[in-house]
């Protein structure tokens, strides 16, 4: 059998490249005796590893049509492919994301030879570019993966499954006073969004004036929080909390698990500038981890402001940050 030996020269020996460059270079193929190849495809992607499933995309593809390649010659060729703003280089606790280019040779009645080579990928000029994000929240791009888990993969499929269900809900039915009340308590207590409802009949309604959005590493965001009702009872106190966390899950259907790992978490407590308002000032960590949503894979940031009122349900609202690194100019990196 013949042997085809593929190889990837960078333009760059150590193949560290800044979001928004271009990672060019040669692919080199010799053969050991003359072979037919019927298409060599090159492609820049990145993959995620560690707990979740594994996401991926395909950034970039150029494919050379058919060739023949002799015994002993050596054949090149080039690739250029410009790299995103986002996602970058990143390498966590449950959560690694890495580029990878790979070239691939379609051989007729042989085996495939192929070859992966890693590449870094740092914060480049457009790092902030509202157009070059990857992945936004919300987003379910086929092309990184499995979609998300669809809502008919949590109904009941098997007769004792249907069975249990019908049990339960008959024991709601005959219990439903005494359950109902009980309901009603737990949502009020464990459910945010309806504490926060209940906590405005009290506090009246809660204007956050939150300037968050796209943020960088180290920023200050101010913030201030209005009790729109007069003559409001004291409050025990007004704080906000960052909270940055990778979430990864694995499995499918009704068998996923979830893995957690909390990267920061901070608390700011806020001073009151009249009866109704407070003001305060969140910083965001000097951090690598940098906003990322995929299928399977997140790295997501909330700022949480909470309103403790004494003897009645806390008020809260968790509020989206995007964490964007700072371009080159502002760090001093730009080479």
């Amino acid at each position: 059998m013949s042997k085809c030996n593929i190889r990837i020269e960078f333009d760059r020996g150590d193949r560290a490249y800044r979001g928004g460059e271009t990672v060019s270079g040669n692919v080199v193929v010799q053969a050991d005796k003359d072979v037919e190849c019927e298409a060599l495809k090159i492609e820049l992607y990145w993959q995620t590893h560690g707990k979740g499933n594994r996401d991926s995309k395909v950034i970039s593809t150029k494919s050379e049509p058919e060739q023949r390649w002799e015994a002993d010659l050596e054949y090149k060729y080039p690739f250029g492919f410009g790299l995103p703003a986002r996602p970058l280089t990143y390498h966590g606790h449950y959560l690694n994301i890495d580029y990878y280019l790979q070239a691939r040779a379609n051989m007729a009645w042989a085996r495939d030879p192929k070859i992966n080579e890693e590449i870094i990928v740092l914060p480049g000029a457009d790092a902030g570019d509202e157009d070059s994000v990857q992945v936004e929240a919300g987003v379910s791009d086929e092309s990184l993966g499995r979609k998300r888990k669809d809502i008919r993969d949590f109904i009941p499929k098997t007769v004792p499954g249907i069975l249990a269900a019908l049990i339960v809900l008959l024991g709601i039915a005959y219990y439903v006073p005494i359950l109902g009340f009980v309901f009603f308590v737990g949502l009020i207590v464990y459910n945010k969004h309806i504490r926060s409802a209940w906590a405005e009949k009290k506090l009246g309604s809660v204007v956050a004036d939150f300037e968050g959005g796209r943020v960088h590493p180290g920023d200050i965001i101010p913030v201030g929080l209005r009790l729109d009702k007069p003559g409001i009872a004291k409050v025990n106190a007004v704080s906000a909390k960052i909270e940055g966390q990778e979430i990864c899950e694995s499995g499918s259907g009704t068998d996923v698990r979830t893995y957690k790992h909390k990267l920061h978490d901070e608390k700011t407590s806020f001073e009151s500038s009249s009866p109704n308002e407070f003001r305060g000032e969140i910083k965001v960590p000097d951090t690598g981890a940098y906003t990322f949503h995929a299928p399977d894979n997140r790295i997501i940031w909330t700022v949480t402001l909470y309103v403790d009122v004494p003897g009645w349900p806390d008020w809260q609202k968790s509020l989206p940050l995007t964490v964007v690194p700072k371009p080159p100019e502002q760090t001093g990196d730009l080479a």
